[in-house]
Order: structure tokens, then C-alpha cells, then sequence
């Protein structure tokens, strides 16, 4: 008798899952969305709190408040679109507001770590 050699094949190893392995290969585009959508929220939230901490203590304020106007004109853009949206445009319209003035008074900051550095740098 001769014993016949056979190279396994990779896919051959694999277990069978009722058909998990086409779901790996060609996944659903809706999952696909779901997924960047929900990895669009975590990014975002984190650039939001990165932004509203770094105002919230004074630190790089200028800078803050630049990274922080795209974010204001993406929110205000994006609720206007909503056929909904009520009074949401005239409250983030205000947000818009208040940053354009802490942005025009950014020289005028006083009390916060940015002054504080800068005094310290002075002395």
C-alpha cells in the first residue's frame, strides 16, 4: 500500500459555522454603516470632551476655540438639514455666538492656565 500525501488545504481546517464563514467574507452594509457610525460618535465625543476640558481649564484656548469651530458649523450645518429642528439651530447658533466672542476676547484672558503660563514665563 502506499500512503498518498495531501497538503492540507487552509480553508479545509476551518470549522463549518451555518454559514458564519460567508458572513466573514462579505459582511452586511448595514453593519458596515453601524460600525463607522458608531466608531464617527466615539471619535467625536472624544474630540468634544478633548475640547470642552481644554476651555473648561484655560489651556491652549485659542487653539481650543479654533478646533472647536468646525465642530459648531458641523452641528449647526447638520440640524438645519433635520426637517424637525426647532428650536436646536437657535440654541447651537448661540453656541456659534459665544464662541466667536471668547475667540475675539482670547487676548483678554485673564484668569486661566494660559495666563498663568505666560506670567510665569515673564518672571
Amino acid at each position: 500500500m502506499s500512503a498518498q500525501t495531501t497538503t492540507p488545504q487552509p480553508e479545509a481546517n476551518l470549522p463549518m459555522l451555518g454559514g458564519h464563514d460567508a458572513a466573514m467574507r462579505h459582511p452586511d452594509p448595514g453593519d458596515l454603516a453601524l460600525a463607522y457610525g458608531l466608531l464617527r460618535v466615539a471619535l467625536g465625543v472624544n474630540i468634544l470632551l478633548a475640547i470642552g476640558a481644554l476651555l473648561d481649564v484655560g489651556a491652549f484656548t485659542r487653539a481650543a476655540l479654533v478646533a472647536g469651530e468646525p465642530v459648531i458649523i458641523g452641528l449647526v450645518f447638520g440640524t438645519s438639514l433635520l426637517p424637525d429642528a426647532g428650536t436646536s439651530v437657535s440654541l447651537q447658533m448661540l453656541y456659534a455666538l459665544i464662541y466667536a466672542v471668547l475667540l475675539g476676547l482670547a487676548r483678554a484672558n485673564a484668569y486661566s492656565l494660559d495666563a498663568l503660563r505666560a506670567r510665569q514665563v515673564r518672571s
